[in-house]
């Protein structure tokens, strides 16, 4: 019985600290990214001491800018199947033409581990973006 409780408790104490490691590891809002991918991408992970992110994004760069190119974006937290992640925001969806586009994700848990996943219709060429992420509107 000894063995158990202590195994338990053990188990406890790795999973508490692997939850911490992981927020400790996330990248604090506000900061700047780039982007560069054929299919999709999972960004950093990232916490918001507000629980709002909100994302500024534009493209760069569409190696085949003839076809009608869309990007969308969702916030995810991680786990899932094959560590996919699950959504837990609106997707977005954005026309690659080079403008900026901007949304928040408001009224998730504050210093939470969060991800945004960038996807895009068209999946044989690459595309590349630029952006900031903050946890207020303006």
């Amino acid at each position: 019985m000894t063995r158990k409780i202590v195994r338990s408790t053990v188990a406890a104490v790795l999973v508490l600290i692997l939850a911490t490691n992981s927020a400790l590891a996330a990248t604090a809002v506000p900061f700047s990214y780039t982007v560069d991918f054929k299919v999709n991408l999972p960004g950093r992970e990232m916490t918001s001491s507000t629980g709002t992110f909100c994302n500024w994004f534009h493209t760069t760069y569409v190696q085949r800018p003839d076809l009608d190119t869309w990007v969308w974006i969702t916030l995810y937290e991680p786990g899932g199947d094959y560590g996919y992640g699950i959504q837990v925001g609106n997707t977005l969806y954005y026309r690659a033409d080079g403008l900026w586009h901007a949304a928040c994700w408001s009224n998730f848990q504050p210093n939470t581990v969060y991800f945004f996943r960038y996807q895009k219709n068209n999946n044989t060429f690459s595309i590349r973006g630029e952006g900031n992420v903050q946890n207020h509107p303006g």
